[in-house]
């Protein structure tokens, strides 16, 4: 049996039981987490991420416990994605992509809130390190080849239900990519030549925009830098307490100001 869930427009506890339930129920051989046309309203996950509480936690559990056991799952994506949504995406084994006019990005760059859920990491492995750093600390967008690349080398028919039900049916203990290598060996350790000048460079593009003591940015290229020579474990120890230290330092009032709560921030 294959459980397709509906990412929700507002998300909550009773979402991530339902993910839960269904990573732990044996019954079922895959997970089609569908993201349709429901938006998430902007100050809604502002005020989520702000807060802090325990749904980002018990997410962020849930998605590394789904992606360890392992289960199949699929992001079956029909609209763009932001924030907490494309996080969750990109914990999936796969994406299908039903529509090819989409994008994808982190939306709260410009207020200082990082990724909650190891977006750092997993996104790196994804698109590369230096478009990682683009979309995370400036806000660059992600095309749909980028985040679904074997969406090329097939035609995605209708809704794309049957094509996540089959990649299902084919991968049925996947591996993420960045479970499979020891970091050390990989061309994303930071420690290489080449990265430690995409970082540098990076570096040096946040001091353009911000002052020395910019902590959200700062952070974040460390979360780059340290998770990027440990193990994802390590790293999403590294990028959860980046989170927490960016969520600290971010004003309470850009929650109620109504100048972030455009409801095109996720479009």
């Amino acid at each position: 049996m294959i459980e397709v869930i509906p990412f929700p427009a507002r998300l909550s506890a009773s979402f991530v039981t339902v993910l839960k339930q269904a990573a732990e129920d044996p019954k079922i051989e895959g997970i089609i987490l569908e993201f349709s046309d429901a938006k998430p309203a902007p100050g809604d996950e502002l005020e989520l991420l702000l807060r802090g509480d325990d749904v980002i936690d018990s997410l962020r559990d849930t998605l590394r416990s789904l992606e360890t056991q392992p289960k199949p799952s699929v992001a079956l994506i029909h609209q763009s994605l932001g924030g907490l949504a494309f996080e969750v995406a990109l914990a999936c084994q796969t994406r299908v992509v039903s529509n090819s006019d989409v994008s994808f990005q982190w939306p709260w760059s410009d207020l200082g809130l990082l990724p909650a859920l190891g977006t750092v990491r997993r996104l790196a492995h994804i698109v590369g390190l230096e478009k990682a750093v683009q979309v995370l600390l400036f806000g660059a967008r992600i095309s749909r080849a980028e985040i679904a690349p074997d969406n090329n080398r097939q035609e995605i028919s209708g809704d794309g239900r049957e094509a996540a039900e089959n990649w299902i049916k084919a991968h049925p203990s996947p591996v993420q990519p960045w479970d499979e290598n020891d970091i050390t060996r990989s061309p994303l350790f930071s420690q290489t030549l080449t990265n430690r000048e995409i970082l540098q460079r990076a570096y040096l593009q946040l001091r353009k925009r911000t002052a020395a003591d910019d902590g959200a940015g700062s952070l974040l290229l460390q979360a780059f830098h340290d998770g990027l020579e440990r193990s994802f474990t390590g790293a999403l120890r590294i990028e959860k307490t980046a989170y927490q230290k960016a969520r600290a330092l971010a004003s309470t009032e850009t929650a109620s100001d109504p100048a972030y709560h455009q409801p095109d921030r996720y479009g």
